[in-house]
């Protein structure tokens, strides 16, 4: 099996890059951030592309997964004209390409919950209404209606893998898990956008790859949408309070929070929203069972956090 991954040099991409080599199956890995740049994949041996997918005319891997994004909601805000040209023209580019390719077999194309916005059920299954609430979500949504069409007209192999907010060693630091357990190793407060009552199905990044790993390998899953999901629903506030715990042994038994978590205005289209995907779907087709707990995998990212 020979795998394209885009994106490679970021959180998720370097982490399945990483399951790849270890089993033993070759990589092609694109990005735009320089190879000596690239620190996640220090130490591992793969065909590196430093090229942009909006440049893509053509591939040689039968399988891809596109993990290529602009996932920075902040940034997607303030820059949505290079946001949707990543995101979905970007993503038409590398569609393109594969439908050129002779034996072409797999796409995954990496989603996000924040597709769904306000749902109105709860937890969420895969054929809720998409209703995007900020322009990354709309970006994801647009992607993925894209990929859908290549599928449809084209009979392009496209599997779509909508990921809950991910967390682990080697995590993106300006994200919420993250930021919260660098401020608590550093003894200051937590800051919480709005009431904290805004909830994620945070998901360890090693669960995220298991179902990547499935998708690629089941035939029934081409032209399907999967939730991939820890099958947990957590509030910021709840989160805040567990990494508090977690990270300073004398605040295991804390019951009160004064001065260690403060509260800021809520960021636009976030109050009550509430992303908890539904996996019985990936569940049954897929096999895929988290098999990473949430407070495990915190207490692993709280270590590999403080070890560094």
């Amino acid at each position: 099996m020979r795998v394209l991954i885009t994106g490679v040099a970021g959180f998720l991409g370097a982490t399945l890059a990483r399951r790849l080599i270890k089993n033993e199956i070759e990589v092609v890995g694109m990005d735009i951030v320089p190879r000596d740049a690239a620190r996640r994949l220090e130490g591992l041996k793969l065909d590196y592309r430093w090229q942009s997918i909006q440049d893509l005319t053509s591939i040689d891997a039968p399988f891809v997964v596109h993990t290529a994004a602009v996932a920075d909601v902040p940034l997607a805000a303030r820059s949505p004209i290079f946001t949707l040209q990543q995101n979905v023209l970007g993503s038409a580019m590398l569609l393109e390409a594969c439908a050129r390719h002779d034996g072409f077999e797999r796409i995954i194309i990496q989603s996000s919950e924040s597709v769904y916005g306000y749902a109105r059920r709860i937890p969420i299954p895969e054929d809720e209404p998409l209703n995007p609430t900020n322009l990354y979500a709309s970006s994801k949504a647009a992607q993925e209606m894209v990929a859908m069409s290549y599928y449809h007209s084209h009979k392009l192999p496209v599997t779509i893998l909508r990921s809950c907010t991910l967390y682990g060693p080697n995590s993106r630091t300006n994200q919420v898990v993250p930021l919260f357990i660098q401020k608590a190793l550093k003894g200051e407060p937590l800051r919480i956008e709005g009431d904290g009552n805004q909830s994620r199905s945070f998901n360890f990044s090693e669960n995220m790859v298991d179902g990547i790993l499935a998708a690629l390998n089941e035939p029934t899953a081409v032209g399907e949408i999967f939730n991939i999901a820890s099958g947990e629903e957590t509030t910021i506030l709840e989160l805040a309070q567990r990494v508090l715990r977690l990270a300073r042994a004398d605040l295991a038994y804390q019951d009160t929070w004064e001065g260690l978590i403060e509260f800021i205005p809520a960021r636009a289209g976030e109050t009550g929203v509430r992303l908890y995907p539904d996996i019985t779907k990936a569940t049954r087709i897929l096999g895929y069972h988290p098999r990473v707990s949430f407070e495990k995998g915190l207490a692993l990212t709280i270590e590999s956090f403080a070890s560094h």
